[in-house]
């Protein structure tokens, strides 16, 4: 058995670990600066710091950086009670000369990272490799929290978008079928729409209110585990949002029906009409026309998708805003107390890419 040294990560190893997270990217590419502030900031940095929760390396026995795993504490609650919860962030592995992931030093950082003092932890972002890690570490996959919802706005590049997505490459004569679909979908766009509109009510898009956000958190009835935010925190979180977004729109409203906020909303729209939903809040009752409002903004700024992570109570206003579900992630939680295991899986908790570890990932480099 390899002898490795698991510890917490210092801000002294930043260095090497950004160094380990682009050892896959082009030179001319890399923008090591850039990421060394963002993971002082996300991990040594944020609103939720707690003195056992921190990042951990991984050194082989010739002293070389052989893994990372990210780690932050967040606060929630249960059924009114705050409870403690780490989410892992970045995880990554450096390969063995047989191309491989070192399994041992893998596994190794799963299990240490789920054994501390947290109450419940949590991954969004997980592929088959590390999924079978956390099973295998005693964690449990939540079906309900693993699919994303896509809203088609041009049918054929929606389409395309979301195969290249679940592909992680672009399809053969990629740019030929684009521009094909371009001219589909101009009448495409627009059966959409009908089909989607039920009974029209009119929304009117306001400057992002956090106050209001804060509201809609602690009303929330239908969830047993809802995130315990204030504005100091939210206010960090759309920081690292904008830094994330790179060049590409961050858009980030509260939408009202003319009187009064109905519901709040932040996407990032990329260059080729991929929207992806960072947060989507609303009133009880409201979230069919929270939707229909996010994909007719989405459609006004040229977006090809609107795409976001399932809430399962919700399921009825996808239906009925036209909606499809893909899964490309999985979710997977770890708990000492099985209550708090049971709530994910059955659709009692409050998770959205604010909450898990989806804006933690910087340009969506780095995944395991």
């Amino acid at each position: 058995m390899p002898a490795i040294d698991i510890r917490p990560c210092t801000e002294a190893d930043l260095p090497a670990v950004v160094d380990l997270l682009l050892a896959n990217t082009p030179a001319a590419e890399r923008r090591a600066g850039p990421l060394t502030e963002h993971a002082r900031e996300v991990y040594f940095d944020h609103p939720w710091l707690h003195p056992e929760i921190a990042p951990l390396v991984c050194f082989g026995a010739d002293g070389r950086l052989n893994g990372f795993i990210g780690a932050t504490a967040r606060r929630m609650t249960f059924r009114g009670e705050q409870i403690l919860v780490a989410v892992p962030g970045n995880f990554v592995v450096r390969p063995g000369p047989d191309g491989k992931v070192d399994a041992f030093s893998a596994i190794g950082l799963v299990r240490r990272f789920l054994t501390g003092p947290q109450d419940l932890s949590l991954t969004d972002t997980s592929n088959d490799l590390s999924r079978r890690m956390w099973e295998a570490a005693g964690g449990a996959v939540v079906a309900g929290y693993s699919f994303d919802w896509f809203r088609p706005i041009r049918p054929v590049r929606a389409l395309l978008q979301v195969v290249e997505a679940e592909r992680k490459t672009a399809l053969p004569m990629s740019r030929w079928l684009h521009s094909v679909g371009g001219v589909v979908d101009v009448a495409g766009s627009r059966v959409l729409a009908r089909m989607a509109a039920g009974k029209r009510v009119d929304a009117v898009l306001a400057p992002f209110d956090p106050d209001f956000l804060l509201q809609l958190l602690a009303r929330h009835r239908a969830y047993e585990i809802v995130g315990v935010y204030d504005r100091d925190s939210i206010a960090w979180l759309m920081r690292q949002l904008e830094a994330k977004a790179q060049g590409r729109t961050l858009v980030c409203h509260t939408v009202t029906d003319g009187k009064q906020p109905m519901g709040a909303f932040a996407y990032i729209l990329r260059a080729d009409g991929y929207a992806e939903v960072l947060f989507s809040y609303a009133r009880e009752g409201r979230y069919d026309f929270l939707l229909s409002a996010m994909a007719s903004d989405a459609a006004a700024r040229g977006a090809a998708v609107l795409t976001g992570t399932v809430k399962p109570p919700r399921l009825p206003s996808y239906k009925g805003q036209r909606c499809f579900f893909f899964a490309n992630q999985w979710t997977v939680v770890h708990s000492r107390r099985p209550e708090l295991t049971d709530a994910f899986h059955r659709g009692r908790a409050l998770l959205t890419a604010l909450d898990g570890e989806k804006w933690t990932r910087f340009g969506d480099l780095f995944t395991l």
